[in-house]
């Protein structure tokens, strides 16, 4: 059980309106063996904007002074994973993640918040030892998502190889990379992100 009060700095909209996350989340986890699990997971979140202006663009003149707005959503997420093979050089889970979340307030404060939006994905993963002191772990996923209720089911997509890098017992460091698709209102967005994940252990 997590209650949290946080910025949202998803894009640079929602970081200069300085909305404020105020955000409940629970989650069960099921191990029906020490090969397969059921995680569950709920979210209730209110997202608040700082006061701010609205400002007429031709004439410069305020029409509004300390706007504040708001927005409330909730939702939640399945995912089961089954240990299908496991070994030092070569591990393969195989398993179901499920998302749906909505949003009922009007305001756009800049993040992604549609009424509806729902995504069901069968995804693997293969990570082992490749040599010596590095690490591969690539994940993906394959099937539909929906924004908002009465529109088309669109294909979604999820890539995301990894590679670990151990230099010292106490120092390791990740390079990754990310393809991903979200489908959107106006149609389906498709995007890239590289990471790069330090570890220190003390």
């Amino acid at each position: 059980l997590d209650v949290s009060r946080s910025a949202i700095s998803y894009t640079p909209t929602s970081t200069r309106l300085g909305v404020i996350q105020e955000r409940l989340s629970g989650g069960l986890n099921f191990f029906f063996t020490s090969r397969t699990e059921l995680k569950l997971d709920y979210f209730y979140g209110r997202y608040s904007t700082r006061p701010f202006d609205i400002v007429n663009a031709s004439t410069g003149q305020a029409v509004a002074t300390g706007v504040v707005e708001r927005n409330w959503g909730h939702g939640g997420s399945i995912d089961f994973t089954q240990v299908v093979y496991t070994s030092k050089r070569f591990s393969f889970d195989a398993g179901y993640e499920g998302r749906a979340f909505g949003f009922r307030g009007n305001s756009w404060l800049g993040f992604f918040s549609p009424g509806f939006y729902q995504r069901h994905l069968g995804v693997g993963r293969i990570y082992g030892n490749l040599f010596g002191p590095v690490d591969y772990d690539i994940s993906g996923g394959a099937g539909t998502q929906q924004t908002q209720q009465g529109t088309d089911l669109k294909r979604g997509y999820r890539a995301s190889p990894a590679f670990t890098f151990r230099v010292s017992r106490h120092f390791s460091f990740t390079l990754g990379y990310t393809y991903y698709t979200a489908s959107q209102a106006l149609g389906t967005l498709r995007g890239n992100a590289v990471r790069f994940i330090t570890d220190w252990k003390f």
